[in-house]
């Protein structure tokens, strides 16, 4: 959601883009935006005090987006939010469809018919907005990142201009949230 005034010079300039993207997603996503001047209880309840501000609202939750606010960077967004939040990939090719231009993401690597494990899909399912999360046991792709063959699970951080981090846990949702956080990529 938008959450525009419409005085405001980076208002006029996003909504083109917004729009854009809207027209150019596909799937159950919907898209809308808000006159705060008109919405002004709206926008009191959940708290905008900037403009723009664009908010992701999933499962009655919201959040703020920080992202690029061009088309692509929107769309790609809503692609992130309808797909699962961890998907399996198992070629480059893949991981590369995946990444969809998208700067940043995580790689779980486990062993063939091995179950992704509720601590990654838990964060993966709330991070989703703002980073992709694969899962792969190709040992194509755990060369490509330097990964050894035991132990695992385990789970770099991959992206533009970003050497491949290992995650070396413990391996339980709060630690790889707090680990996700502490190395905040890319780092601000």
């Amino acid at each position: 959601v938008n959450f525009f005034v419409s005085w405001c010079t980076q208002c006029k300039t996003l909504l083109p883009e917004f729009e854009a993207a809207a027209k150019a997603s596909s799937g159950p996503v919907s898209w809308g935006s808000v006159d705060c001047t008109e919405q002004a209880e709206l926008s009191k309840r959940l708290n905008i005090v900037a403009y723009p501000t664009i908010k992701v609202i999933r499962n009655g939750q919201d959040r703020d987006y920080h992202g690029a606010r061009n088309a692509k960077e929107l769309t790609n967004l809503a692609a992130r939010m309808i797909r699962r939040p961890v998907t399996e990939v198992d070629s480059p090719e893949a991981l590369s469809k995946l990444r969809n231009g998208d700067p940043v993401g995580y790689l779980l690597f486990i062993d063939k018919g091995q179950f992704i494990p509720e601590w990654y899909t838990g964060v993966a399912e709330e991070l989703r907005d703002r980073y992709y999360f694969g899962a792969t046991w190709s040992q194509d792709l755990m060369s490509s990142f330097g990964i050894q063959p035991r132990p695992r699970p385990q789970i770099t951080v991959i992206g533009d201009d970003i050497e491949p981090e290992p995650f070396v846990g413990p391996f339980t949702d709060d630690s790889w949230r707090q680990w996700i956080f502490d190395h905040r990529y890319p780092l601000i």
